[in-house]
């Protein structure tokens, strides 16, 4: 429960100290109160006196006390208070109330890094024990993380709305504008990519551009935490049209901004994922095209071979004169012209390979592939020349 109990080691200068109180119950009390708050920060609850039984077993092995001492200790309030005040002392332990305007700073620049108040607490936590400051009771840490994300909160929207234009600011609020339509831009933005077809890949590029013309790929959003930016994005995505717009412009503008980029990026990604399920549906189709001519071929070359058994054995009949006319007495000539026709196509090489299936169905890859090469570019790689795929603009590389 502890990891830093090998931090809270009594040492012979603490020792020292503890030996000055009298008794066993005294001195196992202290020591006690002394580990206590260095691993957690803070004094134990004095009445009635608040136990942690890791925390005393470990004070009672290191002084050679019996834990059954403690009880004694604790009857006595004001003896728990002196050695409080002793051991603030001796430790150099300042009081929270009188660096509260040291530990809000801190805690604002956290929380505009940091997401969860579980993780915000933690990193408080974290800093009172390195900068000797008492920690004060669970509801004011929480009071606290909460008002200083929210200042944290206020301080990003600002920013950023600072950051956009007037014709920015135009773009993002037509998005959740319905006008005279049933439903708003965003709305539409919002709808997933579908089944993977030229149309919902066509689907997938507009929605690219769409995103494009609010100019928001063209503001620098790094300087706020991704996990922030999820959250925004997030709440962008559950949010109703009416919700959005009923939001103060500057946590408005910040939610649709970080939704935008967020689904630019996927958006991008569902692009390559549906075209490589498109390519592969090509040439699975090619696959399937090949396997029905071989199945066709082999059928084919049974029946003939059976038609020539036929043949031969007129052919190697003896007993009949005229070989010429017997032959198209038991097989038909005009079979056979058919025949020879199949053959000749099976002799061909269009069904050799499955790329030579997959460039006969070109009309069927120019409904989609002029698409993903307008959303994209290829450049080389600086460390091992690989062709890197991006989308546009370049801040998002996919690798190949």
């Amino acid at each position: 429960m502890y990891e830093q109990f090998d931090h809270a080691q009594i040492s012979q200068k603490d020792i020292t100290i503890i030996f000055n109180c009298r008794g066993r119950h005294n001195r196992l009390g202290y020591a006690y109160q002394l580990t206590f708050v260095r691993l957690l920060g803070r004094f134990p609850v004095q009445q009635p006196l608040e136990l942690e039984n890791d925390i005393l077993t470990f004070s009672s092995v290191q002084l050679g006390i019996d834990t059954k001492y403690i009880q004694q200790y604790g009857v006595r309030q004001q003896t728990v208070s002196e050695h409080q005040e002793s051991i603030r002392a001796y430790l150099s332990l300042r009081s929270f109330h009188l660096a509260t305007t040291e530990v809000s700073n801190f805690l604002f620049q956290q929380a505009c890094q940091l997401e969860q108040p579980t993780s915000l607490k933690i990193r408080l936590k974290e800093f009172l024990l390195k900068q000797h400051i008492l920690q004060p009771s669970e509801d004011t840490l929480n009071r606290l993380i909460q008002t200083q994300r929210d200042a944290a909160r206020n301080s990003i929207y600002s920013k950023l709305e600072k950051m956009l234009t007037k014709e920015d600011k135009e773009r993002l609020d037509y998005l959740v504008d319905t006008g005279v339509e049933k439903y708003s831009t965003l709305h539409s933005l919002k709808q997933p990519p579908g089944n993977p077809s030229p149309a919902s890949f066509l689907k997938l590029t507009h929605k690219l551009n769409e995103i494009r013309k609010t100019g928001v790929l063209s503001i620098d959003l790094s300087w706020i935490n991704n996990n922030f930016q999820r959250s925004l994005a997030r709440y962008a995505r559950q949010c109703s049209i009416y919700r959005l717009r009923r939001l103060k412009n500057s946590r408005k503008y910040a939610v649709l901004a970080s939704f935008l980029v967020q689904l630019y990026q996927e958006t991008f990604d569902s692009i390559v994922q549906m075209h490589d399920k498109l390519i592969n549906k090509v040439y699975n189709k090619a696959d399937k095209e090949i396997d029905s001519f071989m199945k066709a071929r082999r059928r084919h070359i049974r029946s003939s071979l059976t038609r020539y058994k036929k043949i031969l054995s007129v052919l190697l009949d003896d007993t009949i004169e005229k070989k010429d006319s017997a032959i198209f007495e038991v097989i038909d000539f005009e079979l056979l012209k058919i025949e020879m026709e199949t053959v000749d196509e099976m002799l061909g090489n269009d069904y050799s390979n499955n790329f030579k299936r997959i460039i006969s169905r070109y009309s069927y890859l120019r409904q989609f592939a002029p698409a993903l090469i307008k959303n994209i570019r290829f450049q080389a790689s600086t460390q091992d020349n690989i062709g890197v795929l991006c989308r546009t603009p370049p801040q998002f590389p996919v690798m190949l």
